[in-house]
């Protein structure tokens, strides 16, 4: 079974380290194929991190302009950028490799 995390952030937040266990535990336990989706280079400085725990990244090949922000407007125009920038990127996901659960998280 593919399990995809679609999970972009804008800050460091401690539920960035609740994604990579959370994938993990699935790839562990119950021997699922786990992947987490790098929408926009937010997960590069946890490469080394997710790579020894044996999790697939997908990579979009776009270049972005998306910086980390914080504040609730800054935030928001953010997510609304990262949103445009990744939906052609996740359709061809979805319509491709066909994951059986798309979990989206930290952008709700």
């Amino acid at each position: 079974m593919r399990i995809y995390y679609w999970s972009p952030f804008t800050s460091n937040v401690a539920t960035i380290k609740a994604v990579i266990n959370s994938a993990y535990g699935l790839k562990r336990f119950f021997h699922y194929d786990t992947h987490i989706v790098n929408s926009f280079g937010e997960w590069n400085n946890y490469k080394k991190e997710i790579k020894s725990k044996k999790i697939s990244i997908l990579n979009n090949s776009k270049k972005s302009n998306i910086m980390y922000t914080q504040g609730y407007l800054l935030s928001r125009i953010a997510f609304i950028k990262i949103f445009f920038h990744s939906f052609f990127f996740l359709k061809k996901i979805l319509i491709k490799k066909k994951p059986y659960y798309l979990i989206i998280h930290l952008i709700t």
